[in-house]
């Protein structure tokens, strides 16, 4: 199942002054494979030429953040749970 959706992306700017919300609305493709989710969608960013393709990766308890192209990133956040 592939779709394309409109993906907000919500977050703080801070500087030592103040800090200010940004949010941020972009067409993006969501698709379910092997029980993870994924929302995948291109950014270019000023002052680069190559777009930059940002996926993320969730399930129940990990969400993982990749950027590849003029920027290359990976982050997994993991949920903590009690047993």
């Amino acid at each position: 199942m592939e779709k394309e959706i409109l993906f907000s992306l919500k977050g703080l700017q801070m500087s030592q002054e103040d800090q200010e919300e940004l949010e941020t609305i972009m067409a993006a493709e969501y698709y379910l494979r092997n029980d993870h989710h994924y929302i995948v969608y291109d950014e270019v960013m000023e002052g680069f030429e190559e777009a930059t393709k940002n996926i993320f990766k969730f399930d129940g308890s990990c969400l993982e953040v990749t950027k590849r192209g003029a920027v290359k990133y990976i982050c997994c956040l993991k949920s903590r749970r009690r047993i």
